[in-house]
Order: C-alpha cells, then sequence, then structure tokens
C-alpha cells in the first residue's frame, strides 16, 4: 500500500503559497520523486535523473537526460549574469584540487568566447566572439574571417580576396599581411584549382604587426604545371605539365646562369654535385638579343688528376645553333669504354692548325718516313664482330688499319706507337653487380673490387694517320721522278 500525500492549494504559509518544513529539516523520498509526470523525475532504482521525460537511457552510466525523441529541438541552458562565466566541469575528485576541475566548458560572458579546458583548467581551445578558433593559443582577434589558429599556425579564408584559403605560420591578414611575432612566416594557399607555397625573403626582427611580403616559392597549377619561384609559362609552344623555373629577366643581353635542378653524389670522399638549368646565352648587341639554352652542371671526380675547382660548374650547353663545352678544349664526346655508335653530319670534323698555338713544328724523321710507308701497307678490309653477332652474312665490310699491326710496324723502326697522337689505348676494369648482375664500368684502378677484370681498347685518329702517311708521299714521289 502506497501513502500520498496531496495538496491541491496552500495559503498562509509564511505568505508566500509555499511549503516550508522549517530550518534544520530534510525532505526525505525513499522512493521515486515526479514531478508533473515528465517535468522532472527521480529514478530511485537506478539513480537517474530525468527532465522533460519519464524514460531513462539504457546505458546505466547515463545518469541525466534532459528531453525526449517527441521534442523538435531540446537544450540544457547554464545561467549567468553578464561579467561573470558559465562553467561546466569534468573532475574525479570532490575536493579543491586539480582533479575538481580536469576537464571544462566555460562560456566567458565578458568577452563572449568559449574555452576547452583539460588537465586542472588549462586552456587548450578558444571560440571568440568573431568565430575565430585558437587550438593551444587565444586566436589573433586582428585576423579578419574565419580563422583557425592552431599555436603560431593560421588558417585563414578571408584576405580581401574571396575564394582564397590561406594556411599560415606566424602571419595573419587585417587589410594587409603582417607577422604575429618575430621569426620567418611561411603560408599554404588553395584558389580555384592552385596550390601555392609561400615564404618571407627575410625573417622579421620589427616585432609583432610588422609588415609582411610573400615570396610565391612553389606553385602547383591546375594544368598539372610545377612554377618555382614564381616563374610564368612560355608564351610560346607551352606543354602543361611542365616545370617552371624562375625567369631570367632584365636588360642584359650577356651570358648568365639561371635556376637549375640540382642533385648530388658522395662516396665518402666529398659531396659532388650536378643539374640542369636554364641559361642565357649572350646577345652581340645592336638589335642581336641573347637567347635562352639549358646548361649541364657536373662536378669532377675526386680522383687526384682532376681538377677539383669543378663542383657543380657549368660543364656543357645547348643554344639554339650549337652544343658546346663551357670549358674551351676540356671534354671528350664520348670514352674508350662509353663510345658513340655512329655520327651524322653535315660536314666533316673541324680540328685547330693554328700556328700560334703549336710548338717544336719539324719535318719528319728518316725513321718516320720509313714507318709511314709501311703503315700505308696496314690497310685492310674487315667486318666488327659485334655486327656479325647481330647480323651475321648481312653485316657490311669496313676498311681500315688494325691497331696492333700499326704498334708493331712502329716498334720494328725503332718508335712507340703511344708516342703519337693517331694511335690510343683506353683502360678500365669491370665488376659483375652480384645482384643485379649488372656489368660495372670502373674508370681508375684504386677502390675497385677485387674480382674487377682489366680491360682495354686500342684505336686510332684517322685524320692524324693519314697526315702521317702522307707525309712519306712527296719523297716518294721524287724518288720515283729521279728515275
Amino acid at each position: 500500500m502506497s501513502s500520498k500525500i496531496k495538496v491541491d492549494t496552500i495559503e498562509n504559509v509564511a505568505g508566500s503559497g509555499n511549503v516550508s518544513l522549517g530550518s534544520g529539516h530534510n525532505l526525505v523520498v525513499p522512493g521515486n520523486l515526479t514531478v508533473d509526470t515528465s517535468t522532472f523525475k527521480v529514478d530511485a532504482s537506478s539513480n537517474k535523473v530525468l527532465v522533460g521525460t519519464t524514460t531513462p537511457a539504457s546505458f546505466p552510466t547515463r545518469l541525466f537526460t534532459v528531453g525526449d525523441t517527441s521534442f523538435d529541438d531540446t537544450a540544457l541552458e547554464i545561467r549567468s549574469s553578464t561579467g561573470t562565466t558559465g562553467r561546466l566541469y569534468f573532475t574525479d575528485a570532490s575536493d579543491t584540487s586539480t582533479g575538481a576541475y580536469k576537464g571544462g566548458v566555460v562560456y566567458d560572458q565578458t568577452n563572449d568566447f568559449m574555452k576547452f579546458e583539460t588537465n586542472g583548467g588549462n586552456e587548450r581551445v578558444r571560440i571568440d566572439n568573431s568565430g575565430r578558433v585558437g587550438i593551444g593559443i587565444a586566436p589573433d582577434t586582428t585576423s579578419a574571417g574565419k580563422t583557425l589558429q592552431i599555436n603560431d599556425t593560421v588558417i585563414n579564408d578571408d584576405d580581401g580576396s574571396p575564394g582564397y584559403t590561406h594556411f599560415t605560420r606566424n602571419a595573419y591578414y587585417n587589410n594587409a599581411w603582417k607577422y604575429i611575432e618575430n621569426g620567418s612566416a611561411e603560408r599554404l594557399m588553395f584558389h580555384g584549382g592552385t596550390t601555392t607555397i609561400s615564404t618571407t625573403s627575410a625573417d622579421n626582427s620589427g616585432g609583432a604587426d610588422a609588415a609582411l611580403t610573400w615570396v610565391n616559392t612553389l606553385t602547383l597549377q591546375r594544368d598539372g604545371d610545377i612554377s618555382l619561384n614564381g616563374a610564368s609559362e612560355s608564351t610560346q609552344n607551352h606543354q602543361t605539365g611542365s616545370i617552371l623555373t624562375k625567369n631570367l629577366t632584365g636588360t642584359s643581353n650577356a651570358f648568365e646562369e639561371g635556376p637549375r635542378i640540382e642533385g648530388s653524389a658522395s662516396d665518402g670522399n666529398g659531396l659532388r654535385h650536378g643539374g640542369v638549368g636554364v641559361i642565357r646565352t649572350s646577345g652581340t648587341g645592336g638589335g642581336v638579343t641573347s637567347g635562352c639554352g639549358i646548361g649541364i652542371y657536373t662536378s669532377a671526380n675526386t680522383y687526384a688528376g682532376y681538377t677539383q675547382s669543378r663542383n657543380n660548374s657549368l660543364t656543357y650547353y645547348f643554344s639554339s645553333y650549337y652544343f658546346a663545352p663551357y670549358f674551351d678544349d676540356s671534354s671528350n664526346l664520348g670514352d674508350g669504354s662509353y663510345r658513340w655508335d655512329n655520327i651524322y653530319a653535315t660536314n666533316s670534323t673541324i680540328n685547330t692548325s693554328d700556328e700560334r698555338e703549336k710548338q717544336q713544328i719539324k719535318s719528319l724523321s728518316d725513321k718516320e718516313m720509313k714507318a709511314a710507308k709501311s703503315l700505308s701497307k696496314l690497310f685492310k678490309n674487315y667486318k666488327w664482330n659485334s655486327a656479325v653477332t647481330e647480323k651475321g652474312d648481312d653485316a657490311r665490310t669496313h676498311t681500315g688499319v688494325i691497331a696492333q699491326e700499326i704498334s708493331k710496324a712502329m716498334s720494328d723502326e725503332g718508335l712507340d706507337a703511344t708516342k703519337y697522337a693517331f694511335f690510343t689505348k683506353d683502360t678500365w676494369w669491370e665488376s659483375t653487380d652480384s645482384k643485379t648482375k649488372e656489368v660495372i664500368k670502373h674508370k681508375f684502378k684504386e677502390d675497385i673490387p677485387k674480382d674487377a677484370i682489366e680491360k682495354e681498347r686500342y684505336g686510332v685518329r684517322y685524320p692524324e694517320l693519314f697526315s702521317f702517311i702522307f707525309s712519306s708521299i712527296e719523297s716518294r714521289l721524287t724518288a720515283l721522278e729521279s728515275k
């Protein structure tokens, strides 16, 4: 049997219409406490408090429920006066230690901002009255737009140009870009399918709010172009998907090196660099303007005997009309172990024959005359081994000399063929990579694998050889005419 107290009308109780138990008395309700069915209910069996509903949550840890699924909107209101704060705290202690407010949500009525706290009241996130968000820092109130600031990193979608989104560090926008504090600043900007990374030309030393000018260091275009340092695409024959380097600008028509793509290599004996870049080829003036070419940059081998000053130096370059070494008389086209096959040209090669660049000029000796006569008899037909392997009987016949026979003919006259430029011998070493089975060629004997095999190849310079042989023709003709 249950007992109820029903009060329809209360009058003249302290003149207020209230029920008073008097000072020092408590109201103890051993069962459920209900106010107007669903307005307020304390469920004694589950220790849950319900407001606006009679149905407790199914989860045992959800002790406080506000509203019902039949409501269109439900709100929990924390009201405080102007100039104060409203707070919701999460604790694991009932005393006044930091455990009493390990986490919290605080609304500041004075400045109209909301903050989130953790670990004993330490502010972690703040949303100010303009919608700016600060994580680890209060958002900069002078920065325009809806901003997310993470420490000194700012996300800003308003710099006076609609459609732009900026991720910045140590920078904000308020009618103009400015620094938050001293130091460098960086920006990642999105706009209309374009992504741009920007920096500043120098670190700020003018303190907070100092003016800032961005330098666009890398831009990814919608069409696939990558622009470096603010470079613009070519107005002639441009292909999308290109890498654009900084333009060489100015009024000079003199030779100039531009930015390049660089790499490096090291074998433990020092870092060596190389790359490819744009160059301005010289004009002559008088209406003859400069051109644009490509430069190839290399570094010398660290082995003794090579010019060590050539480190990431311009070595070769292409202009509109020729391909040339940057250092005169310093580079070979090919190598004894890395040869070109055929050279197709309209004209023959041009060899320097300037008397001012020669010395020890003299006629051939008697021994050399005899050797030249012998060499003239050594011309034979032959086929290349590689051509026969590839083409069989279809391999074509060549005419020339055999270098070893030249060496013997010279030796027979007491002459050393290696002292003459028409005779060549190149040496290198080859090893095989144990994993890839690739044959690796080594130019120098030092520091090569123990199983490397020495290789050599003989050759001739035919123009020099013909000059040597032709020098004997005059004496032979004179001898014939005297008979």
